[in-house]
């Protein structure tokens, strides 16, 4: 509970979804990542599997008093991400990483 309010006290951004993420601050706005590492099943000796189906929907909000953002990129596939109302909405990948640029 601690940690969930430091949180949101200092963090930029409020993100709703099942992923691991954390932010960098650039010269120009913020890199938020966020990694989703459900859906893989690894055991000695064998392959890993991927289940795609546990891909993890997220929506990202910016937290009040820092500000707003009027435009997002995904870095890695360098797509332009509509924002509204200081919002978006994305889909994480099972066992994959997305970037974005705010």
């Amino acid at each position: 509970k601690l940690l969930a309010d430091i949180t949101r006290r200092y963090f930029p951004f409020e993100v709703e979804g099942d992923v691991l993420y954390g932010a960098n601050r650039t010269k120009t706005g913020w890199w938020l990542w966020c990694f989703n590492n459900r859906g893989v099943t690894k055991y000695i000796g064998e392959d890993e599997s991927i289940d795609a189906a546990m891909f993890s929907p997220i929506k990202v909000r910016i937290n009040s008093g820092a500000g707003l953002f009027e435009k997002a990129s995904e870095l890695i596939e360098g797509k332009e991400i509509s924002v509204k109302g200081g919002a978006f909405e994305a889909v994480v990948p099972a066992a994959d990483l997305r970037v974005f640029s705010l």
